[in-house]
């Protein structure tokens, strides 16, 4: 078992391990999202392997805010389903924890469903604590409801 960053070789691998998260995309529509991502905000990927097989990955960006200092935000974070609960997401954490710590990160953050508890779980096994809610807000439907109460 390995960690090590995701290269040109791996990245349909990794794109099809994505795409556990994000079903909505074809894979070559992930794979160019992932392109795209990676040059216009530094978007980092690094996989775990178990010889030469990709069985995870996990997406981040390094950030500076007023907020968290510096930190890094995964952004994506998906184990193959026959791997999971066998060590390998433990396995990224802790290369993200070595990696951030090298760059003088104060914190590791992650966002993750509010219907995903046992994704919950691990990240609080793992010393992650739940320390803010992330709203959102749906701009293409909002304006139009907010156009429309606007006219009331």
């Amino acid at each position: 078992m390995r960690v090590d960053w995701i290269d040109a070789r791996y990245l349909d691998d990794a794109a099809k391990l994505l795409l556990l998260l994000h079903p909505s995309y074809s894979i070559e529509g992930l794979t160019s999202q992932l392109e795209m991502q990676q040059l216009s905000r530094q978007y980092k990927l690094i996989g775990v392997f178990k010889e030469d097989e990709l069985v995870g990955v996990a997406g981040f960006v390094e950030g500076l805010t007023f907020a968290w200092g510096r930190n890094l935000l995964i952004e994506d974070f998906v184990i193959a389903p026959p791997w999971r609960y066998t060590g390998m997401a433990e396995q990224l954490i802790a290369w993200l924890r070595h990696y951030g710590l090298q760059l003088g990160c104060k914190e590791i953050h992650v966002n993750s469903g509010v219907q995903d508890f046992f994704v919950h779980k691990f990240y609080l096994q793992e010393g992650f604590r739940i320390s803010s809610h992330h709203f959102s807000l749906q701009l293409q439907a909002d304006a139009a409801a907010h156009v429309a109460r606007s006219n009331s």
